[in-house]
């Protein structure tokens, strides 16, 4: 097998919307979807294997304790493919999305898809969909989570994503970047819708996407004696 949809979620029913949306992708039969319910109740995990019991290729799996990077870590412990998919539970595939990636997908080490963000509603919706589309989509090299291909093999030499802090996968994307020997594509062709976070993550998260990551960027070059 060579692909492994990855989809860490807690207690998010929008993550029926990803996971329908992977089943609709042309060619899914070959790959699988590893949903990682991590701190979410026996009710919700209940009915996410109620719901998908009779597709072979998805799995549902748990952890009590609720960590994101805990969640990816298990996924790539646990997945069957070759290359690695993440994505989060408030996304959708287009149905035409494993088509783009076997045309573009070399086995290259790993390739970072586009993000579109929902706009929303309100003034401030549309605020935050511009700022997290300009992030994503300008500063390329990093290795946000959301729509990543990993070649599983890579994270035997890399490591597994960092369960003791917040921003994860940009550690990571530290760390990948550190080993010479691997190298990362950008493929705007390669799309995933984001939906809209509720306003208390969003206010967070434009606080991290503004001063947080100004704050660890200086840090970074400090510790590694840059200008």
């Amino acid at each position: 097998m060579k692909y492994t949809f990855v989809i860490p979620v807690v207690n998010d029913p929008r993550v029926i919307k990803a996971i329908n949306s992977f089943i609709l992708c042309s060619g899914s039969y070959e790959s699988e979807c590893l949903v990682v319910c991590n701190g979410s109740d026996t009710k919700f995990i209940n009915s996410l294997v109620e719901r998908y019991d009779r597709h072979n290729n998805i799995r549902i799996v748990y952890t009590e304790r609720k960590n994101i990077a805990l969640a990816r870590n298990i996924g790539v412990l646990l997945a069957k493919g070759d290359f690695l998919i993440f994505i989060d539970s408030d996304c959708i595939f287009d149905d035409r999305y494993l088509e783009v990636l076997t045309k573009i997908h070399n086995d290259q080490d790993v390739i970072r898809g586009k993000i579109t963000y929902d706009i929303g509603i309100t003034s401030f919706d549309r605020n935050y969909a511009w700022l997290r589309t300009y992030f994503n989509n300008e500063f390329t090299t990093k290795l946000f989570t959301p729509n990543l291909v990993v070649r599983k093999s890579i994270f035997d030499t890399v490591g597994l994503y960092n369960e003791l802090g917040v921003s994860e996968d940009t550690e990571w994307s530290q760390r990948f970047y550190e080993n010479q020997n691997y190298s990362a594509k950008y493929a705007p062709e390669l799309v995933v819708k984001h939906g809209t976070d509720n306003p208390k993550k969003a206010t967070r998260t434009w606080m991290f996407y503004g001063l947080s990551l100004a704050y660890r960027a200086r840090k970074t070059m400090l510790f590694q004696n840059q200008n």
